[in-house]
């Protein structure tokens, strides 16, 4: 985007790109062409703006747990929350083959 120059007069062209090519688009002279640059400058700062902008953070997770007890603990809040039963543990009473 720019002033260009030609046959001794002052223009303003916006490139855009289209179909993979960067294409020159007449703005305007004078006051013309002061609009057109005063809008694309403040879209520019806009952008600019917004890329600087600190992103929103997200709720951090909680830590994951340090013990095998820990582990235990969370599989089953998260089993129960999903209303299944499942225990990663099988009980060690009743079972079957031994005398």
């Amino acid at each position: 985007m720019g002033w260009e120059k030609r046959r001794g007069k002052f223009y303003y062209y916006r490139k855009v790109w289209r179909e993979g090519r960067a294409v020159s688009v007449y703005c305007g002279g004078g006051a013309r062409g002061m609009q057109a640059a005063r809008e694309d400058q403040q879209r520019r700062l806009a952008q600019q703006q917004a890329r600087s902008a600190p992103a929103p953070t997200q709720p951090s997770s909680p830590q994951p747990p340090k013990t095998l007890t820990g582990w235990l603990e969370l599989l089953r809040a998260q089993n129960a929350s999903r209303q299944t039963q499942f225990d990663p543990l099988p009980s060690t009473t009743g079972r079957t083959g031994q005398k």
